[in-house]
């Protein structure tokens, strides 16, 4: 990285997996693997804007098919950012992917699998080989993945994403991909726990692990992963993994979010099998509130500044800060209801001491506003 990032990042205690200093240091800016290119450092903090993403997610690479992938980094002072997580640049919503290691083995076994298409005239494979033999080398190289220059990959995603799995077993698209194929209910849960201990603020995953207990029959279980999906910062900017290569079915645009909506609808027919304190956290009591009266969460945003501002001063103020990014994340693409709900966000996190979350809010209120593909997405 350059000495200009690090002293940014630094600047608002926000610490990187090292592993991010091997991959600029084997990839020049713009290689390109076919699968992914890196984006220059000195461009990361612009193109965040750019895309006006959330303050969660520093762009590191564009991917071949015009996604992004990008560090995810955690609210708290100090916490290092070491998930990548794949994000469609056009809506904001991201999923979690792997880590930096695991987005270079993804790429190499890509590469490989690419090997095993039949060439053509719009595909020539022995000269995209050629073409990405040195990235290739230097990336396997710096992370010790010299194995998967040579090895035999059929191009499918299920076997990507076994292969993927081995080399690093809480690959989030990878354990996502394989549960969701998976015919025991009992076994699709087994195979998200690896990634569920590694990518803790997935509210995809967690949405993914509710489903797969409910069809385990484990209620009460389901009922707490459901809880805890909607507890997530943003759930409603996020998606499952293994789903971001399908279309959103209302405005097909790719990476389907999750509909907080939907989900609470789904927990309160469990709301039994919650203990009492669940029933009064903050996204219960919110949720459960608002879609009482309502059937969208599109609440106006003084009144919605006013409930987060009331739920802080009860002694809540992650739940204050969680209704807060939920309202923003149900006016995306919106510039005057989104304006007011920024400004508030990046006081409420510089009073939390989070200075990296603060900045990029208050740069958000400037940026150019993003066109909303999505439509409604209630």
């Amino acid at each position: 990285m350059s000495d200009a990032v690090t002293a940014l990042l630094a600047k608002h205690e926000v610490r990187l997996d090292p592993a991010l200093g091997a991959l600029f240091a084997a990839l020049p800016e713009g290689a390109d693997l076919g699968t992914f290119r890196l984006i220059g450092p000195e461009e990361i903090a612009e193109r965040a804007l750019r895309w006006a993403l959330s303050p969660a997610l520093l762009p590191v690479a564009e991917g071949g098919s015009g996604d992004l992938f990008a560090l995810y980094v955690p609210p708290e002072p100090g916490a290092i950012a070491r998930t990548l997580c794949v994000v469609n640049p056009e809506t904001g919503v991201y999923a979690p992917f792997a880590s930096i290691r695991g987005l270079a083995a993804w790429a190499l076994l890509v590469r490989q699998a690419q090997a095993s298409l039949p060439a053509g005239p719009a595909f020539a494979v022995a000269d995209l080989l050629e073409e990405t033999r040195p990235a290739a080398s230097a990336l396997a190289g710096a992370l010790g993945l010299a194995e998967l220059l040579e090895a035999k990959v059929n191009p499918n995603a299920q076997e990507l994403a076994a292969r993927l799995s081995e080399l690093e077993p809480a690959c989030a698209w990878a354990c996502s991909l394989l549960s969701s194929a998976e015919s025991s209910a009992t076994a699709a849960v087994d195979l998200l726990s690896p990634a569920l201990s590694l990518a803790t603020f997935s509210a995809g995953l967690m949405a993914q692990a509710g489903q797969a207990l409910l069809a385990a029959g484990e209620k009460k279980r389901a009922a707490r992963s459901l809880l805890a999906a909607l507890s997530r910062l943003e759930p409603n900017l996020q998606a499952m993994p293994c789903r971001i290569d399908e279309p959103d079915p209302e405005s097909r645009a790719l990476f389907e979010p999750l509909r907080p909506v939907s989900l609470f609808k789904s927990l309160r027919s469990l709301a039994t099998e919650l203990t009492p304190e669940q029933r009064q956290q903050t996204p219960f009591l919110f949720l459960n509130r608002t879609l009482a009266q309502r059937e969208d969460l599109l609440l106006e945003p003084a009144e919605l500044i006013d409930q987060a501002r009331r739920i802080g001063l009860k002694g809540d103020l992650p739940g204050s800060r969680w209704a807060l990014h939920l309202g923003l994340g149900e006016h995306v693409g919106d510039p005057a209801a989104s304006r007011p709900l920024l400004e508030e966000l990046a006081q409420v996190w510089e009073l939390a001491g989070s200075r990296w979350y603060s900045q990029r809010f208050r740069a958000l209120v400037s940026a150019p506003p993003r066109a909303n593909p999505l439509g409604t997405r209630r």
